[in-house]
């Protein structure tokens, strides 16, 4: 499989032969690792993205995973208190326990069934404001830098905007509850088998277990944390702001197939 680095140089140095070089230079090592959760008892690859119903996801398979392999519910539920505690405290392999090798034989073979859930980026964007910069937590210490301003500050939702834009048009790293989601996986240039819509998020969920082996009654839903920012768009969109959205996250837009009317969030592909 040959993956050619979006934006990149336009010779021939810019291509990678590997997804594993591929996401660990783009995504970073860390990130990466964090990002990418794989069973190789159930044979799928998860990709998380930050703001998109990624806590419900990954206790719901954490839980599964860990009932399955006889551990017992009180380890299972124990887990689920703190899902996104690091890479270790997890039961699925990651990138660097696979090595490069082995994880390139699951982003890519048929044997595997890689998939992820997104958002609708208006919401999304939102959602990370509400709950990262307005609560001043330090995944938004990169904004508020970038920014020229402190968590003595306010930054209301305009700078906001304005401030992730000049991050990511200049290709500079940025957190992952702001990190585009078509950059997080792979820019287009991965094989993903199930794209999943939080907008039709229970639907979804249940195809993509039942798709990897789980039934209804193994999976757990109801697990999260939302700031309910769907309902409260029109108190922050204007026309400025839908047009800066768009710009920053086009990438989001044009690969999952979403629409710009803020009454219906749901792609356009899975519009009724």
């Amino acid at each position: 499989m040959t993956i050619y680095l979006a934006d990149g140089p336009s010779n021939a140095e810019a291509l990678f032969e590997s997804p594993f070089d591929f996401l660990t230079s783009t995504v970073r090592s860390g990130e990466f690792n964090y990002a990418y959760n794989v069973s190789l008892k159930h044979r799928y690859l998860y990709i998380e993205n930050a703001k998109s119903a990624c806590t419900t996801i990954k206790a719901s398979l954490g839980i599964a995973e860990l009932i399955r392999a006889g551990l017992g519910s009180a380890f299972a539920e124990n887990y689920a208190k703190n899902v996104h505690v690091n890479v270790l405290g997890t039961p699925f392999s990651k990138p660097f326990q696979l090595g490069k090798t082995l994880f390139d034989r699951v982003a890519t073979g048929k044997e595997f069934t890689t998939f992820t859930f997104v958002k609708n980026p208006f919401s999304r964007a939102l959602s990370a404001y509400l709950d990262k910069v307005k609560n001043k937590l330090p995944d938004s210490a990169g904004i508020y830098k970038a920014a020229g301003k402190t968590f003595d500050d306010e930054l209301s939702f305009p700078e906001y905007l304005q401030t992730l834009d000049r991050i990511i048009s200049s290709g500079s790293h940025i957190d992952k509850h702001f990190r585009p989601q078509s950059f997080q996986c792979g820019q287009g240039k991965l094989k993903i088998d199930f794209v999943g819509f939080v907008e039709n998020f229970d639907e979804d969920f249940r195809r993509i277990t039942s798709q990897i082996g789980f039934s209804d009654t193994e999976i757990v839903l109801g697990i999260s944390h939302s700031t309910k920012a769907r309902n409260l768009l029109q108190d922050f969109y204007g026309p400025a702001e839908l047009e800066i959205l768009k710009r920053i996250y086009k990438g989001d837009f044009d690969m999952f197939c979403y629409g710009d009317d803020l009454n219906n969030m749901a792609p356009i592909a899975r519009r009724r």
